[in-house]
């Protein structure tokens, strides 16, 4: 059988791009996502006073990161003790006085004039007002702001106090240092914005708190990641849908051009996909493999999602460059590893006899290969009834249908009996047994084009993809 020069052309097409994928996946995996600098870090923190090193002063076995113990701190104060000393990990005392949520103490503390609130402290080059904020000490962080806390101040993870506020999921410290003019536009060392790290800690309330003071609702991080993928990925259902509502762009794009639903079905999120349906995605897009949605969903055998998208209205024609092919590829994948219930599914009016053929054929180097085939087989069996009614005049029922007639013409030479014995037989005799068997003979004498579907098939399971459509013989 030959199929029409277009038909050929777009079915060469569609099958090359197998094998051009790992390729193309291989390329953009080097590339290289250029980094954000973050707002004059560097140079702020370069002119911040330090600390001074006294690790061995009696002061520490009292003040630490576990308590503060306040006669032992008078006592120090009394005797006009340092303030600006650090212990052996780096952390100051207004620090440990804030990290404890120790109102009196920091009280005491900020009056002293020896103390600099805004010193770095620890391993991490973090400010007290980052302690306060990462504790959930809303008072801390009032009180701190009101003696010259500096807001915008990064660690060395590019963390500000807000961010410390979002992870602690402290609603009143996030309205605290936004009132007091924190940036809302920071991004980390790895890009991510402050709305990463509240869909990250599933903060919807914090979300809300950010979009109203103007955080950008699309922004991306240096892996190409929304926060509305971000949030797919981590299967935080209320909160993606809290950022649709926001604004957040249902068809933006992550790495390797995957759309948002590529990304739900990638992770296998049936709430996401919904959602994503919902605001109206694009279903057909294709990735930077050319791959829709349902392509994705069908090698990762994820029925549910293959059937929902179905039946919101995705393509299984849809191929290279996003534009209708004549080739069904999830169809061909379907039959190719034994997958008799999308078969069924995937097979749609504009998919010709030929490749329903071709994909029992497929069917057949499967472990359930008889299943297959036979589903595919009662499909050509559903079209010729469609076609003898319609020659005979009888087609009220199906009103007349152009297309359909056109596509049961496709392959007026198949012996339909003959395909669907074959395949009931060897459905059959396995059920019968519980053992594969190589129905191969069973198919070769369907009828006279036997031999050169089989060697088709034979090539696409060897990669030869150029060789599928190439003979019009």
């Amino acid at each position: 059988m030959s199929l029409a020069p277009n038909q050929d052309a777009a079915a060469t097409e569609e099958m090359n791009h197998l094998g051009k994928r790992t390729a193309a996946f291989a390329e953009l995996e080097d590339e290289q996502v250029a980094k954000r600098p973050f707002a004059d870090a560097v140079q702020l923190n370069s002119s911040m006073a330090k600390l001074k090193s006294d690790p061995d002063n009696s002061l520490w076995q009292d003040l630490n990161l576990e308590a503060i113990n306040m006669k032992r701190l008078y006592q120090h104060i009394k005797q006009s003790g340092p303030l600006d000393i650090h212990d052996k990990n780096g952390y100051g005392i207004l620090y440990l006085a804030a990290k404890n949520n120790s109102l009196e103490a920091l009280r005491i503390l900020v009056l002293q004039p020896a103390i600099e609130v805004n010193v770095m402290n620890g391993p991490h080059n973090e400010t007290p007002l980052h302690a306060a904020a990462q504790g959930d000490n809303s008072d801390a962080v009032e009180l701190l702001l009101e003696n010259d806390a500096l807001v915008d101040i990064p660690d060395d993870l590019g963390h500000t106090p807000l961010y410390d506020s979002i992870f602690s999921k402290s609603v009143d410290s996030m309205k605290l240092l936004l009132k007091a003019g924190a940036r809302c536009d920071n991004v980390d060392n790895q890009g991510n914005s402050l709305l990463h790290i509240a869909v990250s800690q599933d903060f919807a309330e914090g979300i809300d708190l950010l979009v109203e003071h103007g955080c950008n609702v699309n922004v991306t991080n240096n892996a190409g990641i929304s926060p509305l993928a971000n949030a797919i990925q981590m299967n935080y259902p209320q909160v993606m849908k809290k950022l649709l509502a926001h604004g957040a762009d249902a068809n933006s794009r992550a790495r390797y051009q995957r759309s948002m639903l590529h990304h739900a079905v990638t992770w296998n999120r049936i709430d996401a996909v919904e959602a994503l349906l919902e605001v109206g995605c694009d279903l057909n897009a294709v990735n930077a493999m050319d791959e829709t949605p349902l392509l994705v969903a069908v090698q990762q055998r994820k029925i549910d999602i293959v059937e929902r998208l179905l039946a919101a209205g995705a393509d299984p024609h849809i191929g290279i460059g996003g534009v209708w092919q004549s080739t069904n590829l999830p169809l061909l994948y379907s039959a190719n590893h034994g997958y008799a219930q999308m078969c069924n599914m995937l097979v749609t009016d504009k998919t010709s006899d030929f490749l329903i053929k071709f994909a029992a054929e497929l069917g057949q180097r499967s472990q359930n290969s008889p299943h297959t085939t036979q589903v595919l087989a009662s499909k050509l069996k559903e079209r010729k009834e469609a076609q003898e009614k319609q020659e005979n005049g009888d087609n009220a029922e199906n009103g007349g249908n152009q297309s359909e007639l056109e596509l049961g013409k496709q392959a007026t030479d198949i012996d339909f009996d003959a395909l669907i014995n074959a395949a009931e037989d060897a459905a059959s005799e396995h059920s019968k047994n519980g053992s594969q068997r190589n129905i191969t003979q069973d198919i070769q004498s369907i009828n006279t084009e036997s031999d050169d579907l089989q060697s088709r098939s034979l090539d696409i399971m060897d990669g030869n993809f150029a060789n599928v459509f190439g003979d019009n013989s």
